[in-house]
């Protein structure tokens, strides 16, 4: 018995492109509209700074072209780029709502130490959310077997990778980074704001991609100048090296800084007396 083979169909350049500009467009608001608050809301905020529909859907744009270019096919790297930008925006959003805090670039650095703090919360995820994003994720499949790019060349390829590769250089020197001048005082400075010390709600106001773009280095940790291991050795030697025991008049101060309200009391190797409770 003959198979019968797949009929595809061949999309015309022009027809690509619009197709990828759709996505990048749909992908773009998804991902926003993936945040606590109402539609009509972020509608609203968008609205006042229209400058962020750009800034949030540039960085889409540039990570839909730079998987373009190895998968080749358009509708596969939406669906790539579909997971990529919606799973991150529910991790903000899951973080937003047990953390009251944005998710940000440091934290994919940090990813031992945010596991390890997720651990801590009784986290239920939506079975509705992952399932959209999921099947969304399988319609880009199917639609990539039957929709097929015309092939381009090797070099064709190339110019496209390094055109993103230029251009992201440059729009990250001029507009995500917190320490440009250009990229701060612009267009984060001059975008209207509630508390910029409000992450969380910041993240809603400005979009969660233009903000996850935003905070890569500017909640980093940067080397101090002229730091080396030879330097703190030799500053610890100088003041005994911590090994000298204090003597019976030396003061005994304990400071303890916290990221968040901890009440110690709590602390099983902690008992104190009604009158004593630090808290």
């Amino acid at each position: 018995m003959e198979r019968k083979k797949l009929k595809t169909i061949q999309l015309k350049t022009w027809q690509s492109v619009l197709l990828a500009l759709l996505m990048i467009l749909g992908i773009t608001y998804a991902a926003l509209f993936l945040q606590p608050g109402t539609a009509a809301e972020l509608h609203a905020a968008l609205m006042k700074n229209k400058i962020c529909i750009l800034l949030n859907g540039l960085p889409v744009a540039a990570v839909f072209c730079l998987l373009y270019t190895p998968i080749g096919n358009v509708f596969w790297t939406g669906g790539v780029t579909w997971l990529m930008f919606l799973l991150m925006s529910y991790g903000n959003y899951l973080k937003i709502v047990y953390r009251q805090d944005a998710l940000v670039f440091a934290d994919l650095v940090q990813i031992s130490e945010a596991l390890t703090a997720v651990s801590d919360f009784d986290i239920r995820l939506s079975a509705t959310v992952l399932f959209i994003i999921a099947f969304a994720a399988l319609c880009f499949a199917i639609a990539g077997v039957v929709f097929k790019d015309k092939k381009r060349s090797i070099r064709s390829r190339l110019l496209l990778l390094v055109c993103i590769i230029v251009l992201s250089a440059v729009a990250d020197r001029l507009l995500y980074n917190a320490n440009q001048y250009s990229a701060r005082d612009i267009y984060y400075n001059k975008i209207e704001k509630t508390d910029d010390a409000n992450h969380a709600l910041t993240s809603g106001e400005v979009g969660f991609i233009y903000y996850f773009c935003y905070s890569h280095n500017r909640y980093g940790f940067q080397r101090p100048e002229n730091y080396s291991e030879e330097l703190v050795t030799q500053s610890a030697k100088a003041y005994g090296g911590g090994t000298e025991l204090a003597d019976a008049e030396s003061s005994h101060v304990i400071m303890v800084m916290l990221e968040a309200f901890s009440d110690i009391s709590n602390g099983e190797m902690f008992c104190f007396d009604a009158d004593e409770d630090p808290m």
